[in-house]
């Protein structure tokens, strides 16, 4: 008899604070959105700090044909591996 008394004490200590907590509910989808919403603006704004901290190392912005030469080049680098190596072997501004 003694025994399930011993252990049912702490089950009743513990009960009392698990219902003062309060029923924990799932998160609406309201809640959800919001939440995402939030996390993508942080990780833009962190992008954009990035990139405003590289520029300010670099010393200047890179002009539009600059941007364009570099999407060429990645372009080129990731269909064609193996071009990678033919295209660096080329003069700046020659055509492929």
């Amino acid at each position: 008899m003694r025994r399930p008394l011993i252990l049912l004490f702490p089950l009743a200590l513990a009960s009392p604070v698990a219902l003062a907590a309060g029923p924990r509910t799932a998160p609406t989808a309201e809640q959800v959105r919001l939440e995402v919403r939030r996390a993508v603006e942080a990780h833009r704004a962190q992008q954009r700090d990035d990139i405003l901290r590289q520029e300010a190392a670099a010393g200047r912005r890179l002009t539009a044909q600059e941007r364009a030469e570099l999407r060429e080049q990645v372009r080129v680098q990731w269909l064609l591996p193996g071009a990678a190596s033919e295209t660096s072997t080329l003069p700046h501004g020659s055509p492929p």
